[in-house]
């Protein structure tokens, strides 16, 4: 039905005017899904916003992509309306929050929560919270829980709100999950058994799909092999995106061969390599969930409206700001440096819980250096 327009939309049927000879059809149909050229066109969302219909945003309505994408974005969503199956839409700038500590490595709780404000009067469109950059593997369960409890509060509705739940015991893992879910988290993000755990793809699909089978939010799987040493494969990922629950990927790797072949799939990823970022927006990718968007995160979310403009010129020329930083921070000691940067830019979190360690003067000189194309 190519030729065709959506002449009028009865709530259970759809009128279909042919554009070839006028003549006119009805169709039955539960929902109208909608693809759009391959720049940012979102007038119609715009105009369904202000009526209270129940609309779901894909293809270049929500960031530029190739046909392909859009039209899978609009099967996904179709299915998911068939079966019921949660979609949260974590479009854009996902921050992956730092962990504000007082000197003695204790959580500064009040700061967290003025970061937050800061951050979403930044215009980010999400917070992580618990994330790698907040040095989740060095924070008890409790402290977890603490902190999803103050920020879900916090937020409010505010932005969209991600949790990590990772842990190494699969019990542990449902337990956090269950309490994030709990508090109302949009997406659980969840790495794979990181430590002597399962390498194979049976192994790791079941790993995932017994957490899917517990819980009713969004799963974020978590690709960093350079740190777990263990990949998520395309063909893996394909079959995790079969679970319920199941509808994104953050792929930190840094390969982009690898990262367009998730692309490729047509699945929601969601870049998490620094270095990376301006290229996988301008390949489809839905969003970010982003360490360096603590000292920067007003540039960030400009540098997702660039691309989803179409102003690749724009962006590149942010990005030229951009880089260097990015560039310096992703070479090693990464938290440290992410809250350095914090630090020199207004977004002050303290210093880094041991066993990790606060730059040498000589560290923070140079990062100092890297941090001024910013202004």
């Amino acid at each position: 039905m190519l030729e065709s327009v959506v002449a009028h939309w009865h709530g259970d049927r759809a009128d279909i005017r042919s554009l070839l000879d006028g003549s006119i059809s009805s169709i039955e149909a539960s929902a109208i899904v909608t693809a759009t050229t391959n720049v940012v066109y979102n007038n119609v969302e715009l105009a369904l916003a202000e009526t209270g219909i129940r609309f779901h945003v894909i293809g270049d309505a929500a960031a530029p992509r190739q046909a392909p994408y859009a039209l899978h974005d609009g099967r996904k969503i179709g299915l998911a309306l068939q079966t019921e199956k949660s979609l949260s839409e974590l479009t854009g700038i996902n921050l992956a929050m730092q962990t504000p500590m007082h000197a003695d490595g204790s959580i500064d709780y009040a700061r967290w929560e003025e970061l937050i404000d800061l951050y979403i009067d930044a215009g980010v469109h999400g917070l992580v919270l618990g994330a790698g950059t907040g040095q989740h593997p060095y924070l008890t369960q409790q402290e977890c829980n603490q902190l999803y409890e103050l920020g879900a509060g916090r937020i409010d509705g505010r932005c969209k709100l991600i949790c990590q739940t990772s842990a190494l015991v699969l019990d542990e893992v449902i337990e956090r999950s269950k309490h994030a879910q709990g508090l109302g988290a949009d997406a659980l993000m969840i790495l794979p058994p990181y430590l002597e755990g399962p390498e194979d793809d049976d192994g790791l699909f079941a790993f995932y799909e017994a957490i899917d089978a517990a819980v009713e939010t969004d799963i974020i799987g978590y690709n960093i092999p350079q740190t777990t040493g263990i990949g998520i494969s395309v063909d893996l990922f394909k079959r995790l995106n079969q679970l319920e629950h199941f509808n994104y990927i953050k792929d930190s790797a840094g390969d982009l061969t690898t990262h367009q072949e998730y692309l490729a799939t047509g699945y929601m990823v969601l870049n998490g390599c620094d270095p990376n970022t301006v290229f996988s927006f301008i390949a489809g990718a839905q969003g970010c969930i982003w360490g360096a968007a603590n000292y920067m995160p007003r540039e960030s979310v400009r540098l997702f409206e660039l691309v989803a403009s179409n102003n690749i010129a724009g962006a590149m020329e942010l990005w030229s700001r951009m880089i260097p930083s990015l560039l310096c921070i992703w070479r090693g000691n990464y938290i440290p440096k992410v809250k350095a940067a914090s630090r020199q830019r207004g977004f002050d979190g303290g210093g880094v819980r041991a066993p990790l360690q606060n730059l040498s003067v000589d560290e923070a000189r140079e990062l100092a250096t890297c941090l001024e194309p910013l202004g």
